[in-house]
């Protein structure tokens, strides 16, 4: 399966957190780092179920056909390039119930501006 869609960013230097979400008709993916920008080392980070700490990072994913199946990360890698774009990828192994995929991807988004909601 191949998911490419247009992405969105956006930050919260108060709470440390990075969003970016991807929708399409078919499925919507998000992606959750919490790190301090401007982004220091190291840059890769782990993914784990929660964002409880820094340098850590959340990945989940879900259908949306006429049942909601939800995927969510339970371990993997986020890495970020360095450059004039947040850009990196991820390497993760999914959960939905007893089921388990391995997914890798790219992304790569304007940096986003520190919007608080």
């Amino acid at each position: 399966m191949l998911l490419q869609a247009p992405v969105r960013a956006m930050a919260c230097s108060r709470d440390t957190t990075v969003a970016i979400a991807a929708v399409t008709d078919e499925w919507a993916a998000a992606l959750s780092l919490r790190i301090l920008l401007p982004l220091d080392s190291p840059r890769t980070f782990p993914i784990l179920n929660h964002l409880d700490r820094l340098r850590s990072g959340m990945l989940g994913m879900r259908s949306l056909g006429d049942s909601l199946h939800g995927w969510s990360a339970d371990r993997g890698n986020i890495h970020l390039d360095s450059g004039a774009v947040f850009s990196g990828s991820f390497d993760a192994l999914m959960r939905h119930d007893t089921s388990t995929m391995q997914i890798t991807g790219r992304f790569s988004v304007p940096i986003p501006s520190n919007r608080c909601p």
